[in-house]
């Protein structure tokens, strides 16, 4: 369930920063867009969960990258809380040419800040080694751990 949507002219849409009058406008008009996942490329449509949570749902499910409802929700609240501070926010940001996919990615005129969410059990090392990727990148990385 992915925050970040890619049409077909290049626009960018991410859902937790869209007011209300923007999604519904983009529900009504997705077909024309040709909306597709930044991370599988896949067609998305735009959704609104029973409890008002925005996200794009793949068409189809056969992406490696599906995420968890608490997954999505608390990518959602880092991504609003940096942009209420008045920070550059991207979620499911590109990184490294496309290898990687950042969770959260916070800029500020001095500094880069990736936020990624770990809600589900991976090895240690799998941590640390994209952490050091983070850290040759000249990017800090802050982890949300959880069960």
């Amino acid at each position: 369930m992915p925050l970040l949507a890619l049409a077909s002219d290049g626009t960018r849409f991410e859902a937790w920063v869209m007011s209300s009058t923007e999604w519904e406008s983009l529900k009504a008009g997705y077909r024309n867009r040709a909306l597709t996942a930044g991370c599988c490329g896949s067609a998305v449509v735009p959704v609104t969960s029973q409890t008002g949570w925005r996200f794009f749902r793949h068409k189809a499910a056969a992406c490696p990258g599906q995420e968890s409802p608490r997954h999505l929700i608390t990518k959602t609240v880092v991504a609003r809380a940096a942009a209420a501070l008045g920070l550059d926010v991207t979620t499911e940001a590109r990184l490294y040419d496309g290898a990687a996919t950042a969770d959260v990615l916070i800029r500020h005129r001095s500094w880069k800040v990736v936020v990624e969410v770990q809600l589900s059990r991976i090895p240690l090392a799998e941590i640390e080694g994209r952490q050091k990727r983070y850290e040759a990148a000249g990017l800090r990385c802050a982890w949300l751990v959880g069960l």
